[in-house]
């Protein structure tokens, strides 16, 4: 899927390549674009950013056209996340408020040279996104971001300043033509750029019940997802403590213009001041006061000059001041230092400052407006004190007189009474504190954000793009037809690889409804991938996909009719198995059971199906029913791969840490888990183990850890959602997964090797052979020789530097060879050196990845789709014993 970032900055990723100065605005968007390019192999997403230029980027060399007197310019940035592609067009951002007819040339020829899939604006207060929603001819693909509302702002501006000054200019004003009432005339423009931005978009993405309302009203037809924003980086780091503090210090993010209320804070200060004696007030952002010299006061603003008088009126000179510009690192420590922040602000939608502040614990104060109560509970996370009178529209809770506002002097009471209440309540301050920073890691999850934003783009782009792709899907064959019960998380990566490298012509037929059980663990995502096809409900199309599609990979499903057409028409099919004796090859004994494996396997083995083997022992169990000799390759699942900067990724483990994840199941062994817990704590040892999970085994396992006595040493979790374990993963040192030969293949290995832990994994389960390399990138011990895995475990724990050493070879054994990308490009490769796929691959494709080549049938030699051996569990054992750690 190709997306188009249209933003309002040159990303600071892209000002380092070229060498120019990084903005310090909207810095989440770094981090959010390092994590779409960090996870492309699970996103299959191709993204681009386009932006306004900045001064400086002609000098820089960069690529550059005119379009009707706009220059563009066009560059890659190389980071360590991987490349991006970026374009920077020409705009006056110095007077936003005006709209050049010129940009919709410009951007038309971006669009035309990136082609997306998905365009996603961020912001609707600049004339460019206009231009984009005018000139992008798809516009149920545009999706439009709403940060805040510049046409409900200019209806609140003048925040309920006196008439006198609203009216008031100074010669700097004069000079800029930049009175307040101008400067609510320009908000007041860009606000009906916004609105036609918004009535032509065909998706809109906010996070209020604010923004919604007043864009359901202005585009009805338009499709609203709900998204909450990441914030900046460090701010999900340290917690703000009142010991800490500043005592009785008030932080303001900013106050240079009315809309953001500091004139309030300076009215209220005062009746602060009569209680609490030492209070002070900081404001970040530029100081508008005109307090550094005569040449400053020469450039004061009205409304600067305004607030210069409410100092000086109040006599408040040393009780406020004003920081300059801060970074997000300076920022930080100013909230970690204040006492107090407080959200002023005439209007807002839900801003950043805010949600900065309640992720580190600060204590908030905020103005009930706009759309902040959806992220700020009243008397849970802090303060919201009133601003309106009651109105038949509740979202009418704006600062404006016409709207029910209250004075000027009834709102500076009502934030004085909140501020003085939490300043002199020291318990009160601890609770808000705790709060707020729980509802603020809920509404910033970084990872549910991200995902929403994936779920968000595939919906979108599933929408119009299956109609474009509807004579593809139902006329002529696609190329590649993936077939099973249904669809999960840990094929979507896969999947998603394939639907990018056969630009579309791909489609994942999931035949059976998913079970509740699954549904309720978050299975069901499939909904918004645009390359899903439900055989239950399109069987007709189905069908043809699967009979006339160039490629067929089966498994999943027991029902072999979907698949019967295709093998008597002899066209290429490729099954992927788990084992056939999950019990035991005695199994293989039935009568009945060998006569199926014939039906089903054997009688194709010299035609053109082959098996891909989800696990070591599947060559083994198919050999027993002589199928697909010499037609078998190594295979497994891949769940979504991580990158890391390793180095921090081991400097954040914890020392002595094991971790054990799973259901508490007989096959799964967590007694074993604890036996070794047992054996370490009796030796001596300094360790944690945490186990996450539950299930019908639970008893035994409470049971034991009490006759161990471990609950100074061992943690039980209960069930963690797939994110949570990866976060422990992150965390552990050591891995121990202790399944049987019924864990076919065991993705957690996955999982776990690629977040850096030293697995210590059974020899029975699917994925361990074909995973580990033995004393390398983990250890595989004997299933069910407890002295075994209790050996193993205390090695590492006595050598740190052997368990980090295997943690990042685990690292580089997934990034560059287990997972979803290397899988697709080497399935595609085999097929395509078979000659069953001719020119549907990327140009820039390759047949195989990583490893060396079997020249002779131009398959690698490890890895994905390498030759399976034809082992047994006996000899497989001997081979691992021959390495000992």
């Amino acid at each position: 899927m190709r997306v188009l970032w249209l933003c309002n900055i040159m990303l600071p990723m892209i000002a380092e390549q070229l060498h120019m100065e990084a903005s310090n605005k909207e810095g989440w968007l770094s981090g959010l674009a390092n994590v779409v390019l960090d996870r492309r192999g699970e996103n299959g997403i191709e993204l681009a950013v386009v932006f306004p230029a900045a001064p400086g980027l002609a000098q820089t060399g960069a690529e550059c056209h005119v379009y009707n007197g706009i220059p563009v310019y066009k560059g890659i940035a190389r980071t360590p996340m991987g490349e991006l592609l970026w374009y920077a067009f020409g705009e006056d951002v110095v007077n936003p408020h005006i709209y050049d007819e010129h940009l919709e040339q410009g951007l038309y020829e971006i669009t035309q040279d990136f082609k997306p899939d998905v365009v996603h604006c961020f912001g609707t207060e600049y004339p460019h996104t206009l231009a984009m929603c005018r000139v992008f001819p798809h516009k149920q693909r545009i999706l439009v971001g709403i940060q805040g509302l510049c046409r409900v702002y200019a209806e609140n501006y003048f925040a309920s300043l006196p008439e006198k000054v609203i009216c008031s200019r100074t010669l700097r004003d004069v000079l800029k033509k930049d009175s307040i009432r101008q400067q609510q005339r320009k908000f007041a423009l860009r606000g009906e750029m916004e609105y036609e931005a918004v009535r032509l978009a065909g998706n809109v993405t906010g996070r209020t019940a604010w923004d919604r309302y007043y864009t359901s009203i202005w585009n009805p037809e338009a499709r609203y997802f709900e998204m909450n924003e990441t914030l900046r980086p460090d701010f999900y780091t340290q917690k703000w403590r009142w010991e800490n503090c500043e005592k009785n210090s008030i932080f303001l993010s900013q106050g240079d213009y009315p809309i953001k209320g500091l004139h309030y804070m300076l009215q209220a200060l005062p009746a602060i001041r009569a209680q609490i004696p030492d209070v002070k007030v900081y404001v970040a952002g530029n100081s508008i006061i005109g307090d550094l010299g005569p040449a400053k006061r020469l450039k004061i603003s009205a409304y600067g000059r305004y607030l210069r008088s409410l100092i000086r009126r109040y006599r408040l000179q040393g009780q406020v001041c004003f920081l300059g510009r801060l970074n997000a690192r300076e920022m930080k420590e100013r909230y970690l230092k204040s006492n107090l922040f407080v959200c002023c602000s005439s209007i807002e939608n839900s801003p950043n400052s805010l949600g900065e502040a309640m992720l580190l614990g600060v204590p908030c104060v905020s103005a009930d407006v706009g759309g902040i109560s959806s992220i700020f509970t009243d008397n849970k996370d802090g303060i919201l004190y009133k601003v309106h009178k009651l109105s038949e529209n509740k979202f009418n809770n704006t600062c404006d007189e016409k709207y029910n506002g209250l004075s000027l002097d009834e709102i500076s009471k009502n934030l004085a009474d909140s501020v003085i209440n939490i300043l002199l309540n020291k318990d009160l301050i601890n609770r808000y504190s705790d709060n707020a920073r729980n509802h603020a890691k809920i509404t910033h999850d970084s990872e549910k954000n991200y995902q929403k934003m994936m779920e968000i783009y595939t919906e979108i782009a599933g929408t119009e793009l299956s109609s474009e792709k509807k004579k593809e899907s139902c006329g002529a064959p696609v190329s590649f037809v993936f077939v099973s019960n249904y669809i999960n998380h840990h094929q979507i990566p896969f999947c998603n690889a394939m639907y990018e490298r056969l630009k579309g012509s791909f489609v994942f037929v999931q035949t059976e409804p998913m079970e509740e059980e699954r549904i309720r663990m978050g299975w069901q995502k499939q909904d918004q991938l645009p390359y899903v096809k439900y055989f239950y409900q399109e069987r007709e199309l189905c069908r043809k996909l699967i009979a006339e599609s160039d490629v067929v990979l089966f498994g999943g499903t027991d029902e072999e009719s979907y698949i019967t057409e295709r093998l008597k028409a002899q066209k290429p099919v490729i099954r992927y198995s788990e084992r056939l004796y999950k019990e035991g090859q005695w199994k293989a004994v039935s009568p009945r059971g060998l006569i199926k494996k014939y039906r089903d396997h054997t009688r194709y083995r010299k035609k053109p199906v082959y098996l891909l083997c989800a696990g070591a022992y599947v060559p083994s169990d198919f050999h027993i029913v002589r199928a697909y000799s010499g037609k078998m390759f190594k295979w497994g699942y891949f769940p979504a791969t991580r990158h890391y900067d390793v180095d921090r990724l081991m400097e954040q483990k914890e020392p002595g840490s094991i971790l054990w994840a799973a259901r508490f199941l007989d096959w799964k062994h967590p007694e074993a888990a604890l036996a070794c817990a047992a054996y370490l704590r009796a030796a001596g040892y300094s360790f944690h183990m945490r186990i996450a999970g539950d299930g019908q085994m639970r008893p035994l396992v409470d049971r034991l850890l009490e006759e161990y006595d471990l609950k100074d040493h061992v943690t039980l979790l209960g069930y963690r959602s797939p994110d949570e374990v990866r976060s422990l993963m992150e965390k552990s040192r050591i891995y121990l997964a202790t399944s049987d030969r019924r864990e076919g293949w065991g993705a957690v290995l996955n999982e776990a090797m690629n977040s850096g832990c030293a697995v210590v994994a059974s020899h029975m389960m699917g994925a361990a052979p074909y995973l580990i390399r033995q004393g390398e990138n983990g250890v595989i011990y004997q299933n069910g020789d407890q002295g075994n895995l209790n050996g193993i475990v205390e090695a590492l724990l006595q050598d740190e530097i052997l368990c980090e050493g295997m943690g990042r070879t685990a690292i580089g054994t997934i990034e560059c060879e287990w997972n979803a990308e290397t899988a697709a490009d080497r399935l595609l490769g085999f097929c395509r050196g078979k000659g069953f796929l001719d020119g549907t691959l990327r140009e820039d494709s390759r047949d195989v990845s990583a490893g060396e080549i079997n020249l002779r049938q131009n398959i690698p030699l490890a890895g994905p789709c390498s030759e399976a051996e034809v082992i047994g569990e006996r000899k497989m054992l001997w081979k691992i014993r021959r390495k000992a750690l």
